[in-house]
């Protein structure tokens, strides 16, 4: 009962938070998204570029908005009704990753901080980016089923982390390099992590070859702005910059104290080589493919560098 305490505590915080969003209707893209439930069947995102005019290719969005439109037709208090159950299933699933390396209360703080700061704020409210909580969900459960695996030498697990990540990749495709931060989390020796990592190769290629069958290519027409060789020294200078005001908030000066704090918090854990090995690592993974569409950054765009900071 004990070890519930932290999962229950959270929970409840994050549906104190955010049980307002079930008052909101469709915004953004959601009549585009119901327009392609509606008129197709749910296997179209998956086989169809046409569905997919800037190659984005996150299916799964498609596949959900269609499930949720065959339970609860267009009644929207309902659909973000499972969007807040999403909201606290994403904090859970950062909870239990958090918990394999911390404490339970350092792991509860972090999390806590993970869903009340502005990015998962502005996820919460905005019904077309569910697709980003089900990425967060099974990335976070591929971790947890990864790290099980290479600590049990149990291959059932790191199969079934595998198949979390597929499914995580095909909700967002920023968890396509997730195999590369497996990689160089401190479990065991680099061989062990290297055999628990050959489903997710498998996967991974699974993914690029199921791209390139729907397009014909595996890059994405999706970058917000036309960019030049000679712009991408200042985007990389910038894009820190843009990312801790996109995480600030509304209030800069309260958000950017609680972002010096927080970095603060976060310097103190980097008490050894290996630990700033890996924080620097994947902090790279999250922000390098951040970079071609950097110009302008919303703060549901800079919800992995959150994250990053509050693990």
């Amino acid at each position: 009962m004990k070890k519930a305490v932290p999962a229950v505590l959270l929970a409840v915080a994050v549906f104190l938070l955010y049980r307002k969003v079930t008052r909101l209707w469709w915004t953004y893209d959601d009549v585009y998204n119901l327009k392609v439930a509606v008129a197709h069947a749910w296997t179209l995102p998956f086989t169809n570029p046409v569905v997919w005019p800037q190659k984005l290719f996150t299916p799964m969005i498609s596949a959900t908005y269609e499930l949720l439109f065959a339970a609860f037709s267009i009644d929207a208090s309902r659909w973000y009704a499972v969007h807040l159950g999403l909201l606290c299933a994403a904090a859970l699933a950062v909870l239990a990753a958090l918990r394999l390396y911390v404490p339970r209360p350092a792991a509860l703080i972090g999390a806590f901080l993970f869903a009340a700061g502005v990015p998962l704020c502005s996820v919460a409210t905005q019904m077309m980016v569910i697709h980003h909580l089900e990425a967060i969900i099974l990335g976070a459960l591929s971790v947890v089923a990864y790290v099980e695996g290479v600590r049990r030498h149990r291959y059932r697990f790191s199969i079934l982390s595998a198949v979390l990540y597929f499914a995580a990749v095909l909700a967002k495709g920023s968890a396509v390099l997730l195999p590369l931060f497996l990689l160089v989390l401190p479990e065991r020796e680099v061989e062990t992590r290297l055999r628990h990592l050959i489903g997710h190769a498998v996967a991974f290629i699974a993914f690029v070859g199921w791209r390139w069958a729907v397009f014909g290519t595996i890059s994405s027409a999706y970058t917000g702005w036309a960019l030049g060789p000679h712009e991408l020294p200042m985007l990389m200078v910038m894009l820190p910059v843009k990312v801790v005001m996109a995480c600030a908030g509304a209030a800069p000066a309260a958000g950017l104290i609680l972002m010096v704090v927080m970095a603060v918090g976060a310097a103190m854990a980097l008490r050894s080589r290996k630990a700033i090995a890996v924080a620097v690592i994947s902090l790279v993974l999250i922000l390098g493919p951040m970079l071609p569409s950097s110009k302008e950054l919303t703060p549901r765009e800079a919800i992995l560098p959150w994250l990053w900071i509050c693990a």
